[in-house]
This record gives structure tokens, sequence and C-alpha cells, in this order.
């Protein structure tokens, strides 16, 4: 039984690591303007108006 549990654990334990380490990679921040500029890497929306 110990040796089916530790091969399923092992990759369960891979996909999440995975899976949260790909989730934190694709989190960016928008920027809604009409120049151009980049938005602020602190904030989740910046906006600049005009």
């Amino acid at each position: 039984m110990f040796r089916k549990f530790l091969p399923t654990s092992l990759f369960t334990g891979a996909a999440l690591l995975l899976a949260l380490t790909t989730a934190q990679a694709q989190t960016g921040s928008v920027g809604i303007n009409t120049d151009g500029s980049n938005a602020d890497n602190s904030a989740l929306l910046d906006v600049k108006s005009t």
C-alpha cells in the first residue's frame, strides 16, 4: 500500500507546485491610459487620467 501511495503523493505534490508557480507567473498589472506608458509594477490596476 505504501508503494502505491508514495508515487501518487509525489505526482500530486509536483502538480500542485507547478500549478501554483504557473499562476504566480501569470499575474501582472494593467495600465489604462492614452499615452502608452507602462503600469506601475506594484499596482494591480493603474489608471491615468488626462
